[in-house]
């Protein structure tokens, strides 16, 4: 399989700290929605000699929900965060046009090929412009399996229990 692949994210959303001490400990829970689109284009192989053009686009909308605890100097306006978010998804779609065969749609939650919850270790750090505005940069690790595809033979071909947004 050799594809050439583009795509777009982003994420936009809100988050409060509550102190736990005076100073240098404090929880950040928060909440944001995050969009994602992947396209590709290439050649697939069902066996060595049946290989036609492939176009792939891979959809996904999730709400994603950090509980996170902040450490920080007494007069710093740099913090360090470490904690867990759970994603929950609202839209997973992989379409797929392959030439001579048309387009076909799977949306991967309600044909149960994807995990309902998602869970994530997560890690950064935040520096603060003043007391309301800053800025956040967060490192994801995912814990969980998000897709199970070794029951449709369509979506083994193309390896999407790899398959990731991020």
């Amino acid at each position: 399989t050799l594809f050439r692949s583009s795509g777009m994210a982003w994420r936009a959303g809100g988050f409060v700290v509550v102190p736990l001490n005076e100073y240098t400990v404090g929880l950040k829970i928060g909440v944001a929605y995050d969009q994602s689109i992947a396209k590709n284009s290439g050649y697939v192989c069902r066996d060595y000699s049946d290989c036609v053009n492939a176009k792939v686009r891979f959809s996904q909308s999730k709400i994603d929900i950090p509980l996170l605890f902040s450490f920080k100097g007494p007069r710093s306006s740099f913090s360090f965060d470490i904690g867990t978010e759970l994603d929950v998804p609202i839209k997973d779609e992989f379409r797929v046009d392959l030439e001579g065969s048309g387009v076909s749609k799977l949306d991967m939650i309600d044909k149960e090929n994807r995990e309902m919850l998602d869970w994530n270790i997560v890690f950064g750090f935040a520096l603060k412009a003043n007391q309301y505005v800053g800025m956040d940069f967060r490192f994801n690790m995912g814990l969980s399996d998000m897709y199970d595809v070794s029951q449709n033979s369509n979506l083994k071909m193309f390896k999407l229990d790899d398959l990731s947004s991020a």
